[in-house]
């Protein structure tokens, strides 16, 4: 490892994302295609809950879909509406990245980023197998094997919805089974933008925290007073600008956890009823789903349990530092550090709840108490 590392081995995938949808750098054209495309696949959901509202398998099959496409578009809004989010990805790809390298060791940030390139791919990989087993599906009762006589001649589309019948039949249902692919392939992109982003952002400060940390740990008290005065400045201008920016991390991006945590409760639930109908053609698809949703909830939940316990552990590396050997002035400073540390960053869903490990438990329990809410209304 080289005494700098660069920060386009590990966000690469995350600025290439976030370019090809608009958000970074903004790209107004960009974002407007994504917005039409995902509406592609809007209007037919919500036309196909309406004429089969009567449907319990129906409505909650299709219901699944659209909350997450539409926990997309509203993802998407509330990137582009607040003009702070350009400068804040700036800052974490460029300025974050070399203050981190210059004021502390290259494991200390290796260590976050290299686990936030992990998650990126890993989300990545589950978005994929999810969206390539419900594109699958239609085409092989395509093949010879998989048709019988009971089958009609209208084709299947990936995603349940309503079309007039002619768009079921060749060549009108090449154009919807690709409008299909554009607009949750695009949803995906959003998503994986948005989300990874987030939980990449949460990661790097977990790291700067663990600079300050050792940094605080590694005081000497023995040094002359100048150079002491000089190291100490630096640690608290560095511990400073890490808050502001998990603060800034916790304006920009609460609302949006807000709409998460009520989609993710939805979402498990309902893809998990339906894992368990007994549809046995689809169980792959909602198995893939159902993984996708547990690890986008997680995304968030286990970086935030990170940053609450890394950024608390600076009080500990304070008073472990023999900082009570100091000049006064020092240790009033020292103190400040200490008091300010006792209270942890973190990232909360709409200022309501922390976004950590007990909260994904919770948001699981909730999903479990819909989940049995559906098996008592299905069975009567």
């Amino acid at each position: 490892m080289g005494e700098t590392l660069d920060i386009e081995d590990f966000v690469m995938i995350n600025r290439k994302i976030l370019e090809v949808v608009g958000l970074y750098p903004r790209n107004f054209r960009r974002y407007i295609c994504c917005v039409v495309f995902m509406s592609l696949i809007v209007v037919p959901e919500v036309l196909e809950i309406y004429y089969h509202r009567r449907d319990f398998d129906v409505v909650l099959e299709t219901s699944s879909v659209l909350l997450t496409i539409i926990l997309a578009i509203l993802k998407s809004v509330i990137w582009m509406s607040r003009k702070d989010t350009s400068d804040f990805v700036g800052f974490l790809i460029n300025d974050y990245w070399r203050i981190a390298n210059h004021l502390g060791k290259p494991e200390d940030i290796y260590k976050r980023a290299k686990a936030a390139k992990v998650i990126t791919m890993s989300y990545s990989f589950l978005i994929c197998n999810a969206l390539l087993f419900f594109f699958s599906l239609p085409l092989l009762h395509l093949l010879p094997h998989q048709r019988n006589s009971h089958d009609s001649d209208m084709l299947r589309v990936p995603f349940v919805a309503t079309y007039p019948d002619f768009c079921y039949h060749s060549p009108a249902y090449e154009v919807v089974y690709v409008s299909q692919l554009l607009a949750t392939s695009t949803c995906a992109l959003i998503i994986l933008a948005t989300d990874t982003l987030i939980a990449t952002a949460l990661l790097h400060t977990c790291g700067h925290f663990s600079i300050i940390e050792r940094n605080m740990s590694e005081l000497n008290f023995a040094r002359s007073l100048e150079k002491l005065e000089e190291r100490l400045r630096v640690i608290i201008k560095h511990h400073q600008l890490v808050i502001r920016f998990a603060d800034r991390l916790e304006f920009l991006f609460n609302p949006v956890m807000f709409l998460q945590v009520f989609a993710s409760s939805l979402i498990i639930c309902l893809v998990g009823f339906q894992a368990q109908s007994g549809q046995v053609d689809k169980f792959p698809q909602y198995c893939s789903y159902l993984m996708m949703a547990l690890f986008q909830l997680l995304l968030f939940c286990w970086p935030g349990d990170e940053l609450i316990t890394q950024s608390g552990r600076v009080s500990r590396a304070t008073l472990s530092s023999n900082w009570y050997v100091g000049p006064n002035h020092l240790r009033k400073n020292l103190q400040f550090i200490v008091l300010r540390s006792q209270k942890s960053n973190f990232l909360s869903a709409g200022k309501l709840s922390a976004m950590n490990l007990e909260n994904f438990s919770a948001i699981l329990s909730t999903s479990l108490s819909y989940f049995m809410l559906l098996r008592s209304f299905s069975e009567d």
